[in-house]
């Protein structure tokens, strides 16, 4: 008869499988309110070597950048790549467990944020996985407005003492099929849909500037553009 416990396992296992092999949170650094998936494999009772699912699952990362983990309590892994979390978990449960192995995938990112301003219907601060592109930072915001360049659209990214400037035709990906048009986004970056021509980057600098006062995370002002 196949147990609850088991049925878990097996999703357990099913969840971290997928994660596993996707390869497009290489550059990923966990962050506070993101939600991560932790494997704990143990041994069992007659030596078999699986997920333990009493220890595993879907983990929240506090706003002090930890998890909870039975056994280990909290243990801080903000700032750690999903590779680095998981000897850190490791290295905690193996004062309680013989030869832990943990592994971390994230499950939702929301430590990672764009801001989307200009002609657009809702103008603000949206969390983004690793592959969002300017489109779906565009959707986010819920579309553009009539008086929007949307030929001109400018991805603002490294910061705005230093800022690197990235011309979008998104008229070019939506009517012609041009996806070399729709970058890929970075956290930290922002969106711009100006309403009038601004071919220098000093007039979208200034343009930007009052608006970033009003956009926070949680109350607090993203630290890029500060």
């Amino acid at each position: 008869m196949i147990t609850y416990k088991l049925i878990r396992c097996a999703i357990i296992l099913a969840v971290f499988t997928v994660f596993t092999v996707n390869s497009v949170f290489a550059d990923y650094l966990i962050g506070p309110n993101d939600r991560i998936f932790v494997a704990v494999m143990t041994y069992t009772p007659s030596g078999e070597y699986m997920i333990n699912s009493a220890m595993s699952g879907v983990m929240l990362v506090d706003p002090d950048g930890k998890i909870y983990v039975p056994f280990a309590d909290s243990i801080s892994v903000a700032g750690l790549n999903p590779d680095e979390a998981a000897v850190v978990v490791e290295n905690e449960l193996s004062g309680y467990i013989k030869h832990p192995e943990v592994h971390v995938r994230p499950i939702t990112i929301t430590s990672r944020r764009i801001i989307v301003l200009g002609e657009v219907r809702r103008p603000g601060s949206f969390a983004i996985n690793t592959d969002e592109t300017v489109i779906e930072a565009l959707a986010y915001a819920g579309g553009t407005l009539r008086g929007g360049l949307t030929w001109n659209v400018k991805v603002i990214r490294g910061g705005l003492d230093d800022p690197q400037i990235i011309n979008v035709n998104v008229d070019e990906i939506v009517n012609n099929g041009d996806y070399t048009q729709n970058i890929q986004l970075l956290p930290g970056d922002i969106v711009f849909v100006p309403k009038t021509l601004m071919s220098r980057a000093n007039d979208v600098i200034r343009d930007i500037t009052p608006l970033l006062g009003v956009i926070n995370t949680g109350g607090t002002t993203i630290e890029t553009f500060k």
